[in-house]
């Protein structure tokens, strides 16, 4: 107690020094608004987002703006790259086999080697005989000659029997309607000259080959059993019918044909060596080696008579006959190379085998 009581004494002497009111109280501290104190904390708020969001976005750098500007090229100067498209290998078609000989017709063999022309529809023969405005256009016995040799060689002539004015200048517009390449009017003229010369089978003959030669192979054909009709015993209408069915895949109708020539005495030995060629592409051999030898026997000294005997019995299995032929038909020299030593070799081989 004693330290309280003294401890009061020394204020109150204190202020009775100062000389102060013993009754004197602080001014009372003024309270802050409490708007003013929203504001400032929500400004603080504020600005503490702000820095947060800065601080914590990515940094965009930006480019200046610079104008953009297209510069053309020349096309010569420009470095493309094409995408090349893929290119397929193609299979290479293989080469078909060199057939043999011995599977061959002759006429196949020997194609060209005798200058003879087998196709008679293939081609247009120009026109023989007399030139037209001579003095033979008016000779009847020698155009009747001319046109009866023409027709049994598959020739055309353009010939009147009757040696009329009328008839030779159809002859000279068909002569002339032929050059042309387009053979609609020689078609009609020689139509024409048919009719005013039903007997002429030369004339018929040649409208036949016309009509074929432009793709008309119906009246090419009705024309030829027309004719033939009229002229059966005309080998060479005969053959010419033949050829058009063979060209045209008709064989059977080919045969056909070629079966009555034996009614109409004697068989030409074209229409026999198209009838062997014809058996022997068929593989009848028999019908060949019959036909080769009639051949034979008409033309001894021809090679490919003796070829075709020799491969048609070689066929048979008739080595003796095979071997005699080739023989023959090598001896004669006539045939090519190639030939000669397929010839060599099979008499090699069957002369072997005969003198087992």
């Amino acid at each position: 107690m004693s330290v309280v009581n003294k401890m009061l004494k020394d204020l109150e002497s204190r202020d009775a020094e100062t000389g102060a009111p013993s009754n004197y109280r602080p001014p009372a501290q003024k309270k802050a608004q409490p708007l003013r104190i929203w504001v400032y904390s929500l400004v603080t708020v504020a600005v503490l987002v702000v820095a947060v969001a800065l601080l914590t976005m990515p940094e965009r750098v930006e480019a200046p703006s610079v104008p953009q500007t297209v510069e053309v090229v020349p096309a010569e100067e420009t470095n493309t790259v094409t995408a090349k498209p893929i290119e397929v290998a193609k299979p290479v078609p293989a080469k078909p086999k060199k057939q043999s000989i011995l599977t061959r017709p002759i006429s196949e063999i020997v194609a060209g080697q005798a200058g003879r022309k087998e196709d008679l529809l293939a081609s247009e023969k120009p026109l023989s005989g007399e030139q037209p405005g001579t003095a033979a256009d008016t000779a009847s016995a020698e155009t009747t000659a001319a046109e009866d040799t023409a027709a049994e060689q598959g020739e055309f002539t353009l010939t009147a029997k009757n040696g009329t004015q009328e008839y030779q200048n159809l002859r000279e517009r068909i002569r002339l309607a032929l050059d042309s390449p387009d053979k609609r009017e020689a078609i009609t003229l020689m139509r024409e000259l048919a009719e005013a010369q039903p007997d002429n089978v030369a004339v018929r003959k040649k409208l036949a080959a016309v009509l074929f030669a432009n793709g008309q192979a119906g009246p090419a054909r009705d024309q030829l059993i027309a004719t033939l009709d009229k002229f059966p015993a005309d080998h060479s209408v005969r053959l010419m019918l033949a050829r058009l069915y063979q060209q045209q895949g008709q064989t059977e109708q080919a045969r056909q044909v070629l079966a009555t020539a034996e009614d109409y005495l004697p068989v030409s030995t074209d229409l026999i060596a198209f009838r062997a060629s014809l058996a022997q592409t068929e593989q009848r051999f028999e019908q060949a080696l019959t036909d080769y030898h009639l051949l034979v026997a008409r033309a001894p000294d021809e090679s490919r008579w003796w070829l075709g005997v020799a491969t048609s019995a070689d066929h048979l299995g008739q080595a003796k006959v095979a071997l005699n032929a080739y023989r023959q038909a090598l001896s004669r020299g006539e045939l090519n190379t190639d030939v000669q030593q397929f010839m060599r070799q099979r008499i090699t081989v069957l002369a072997g085998d005969h003198d087992e």
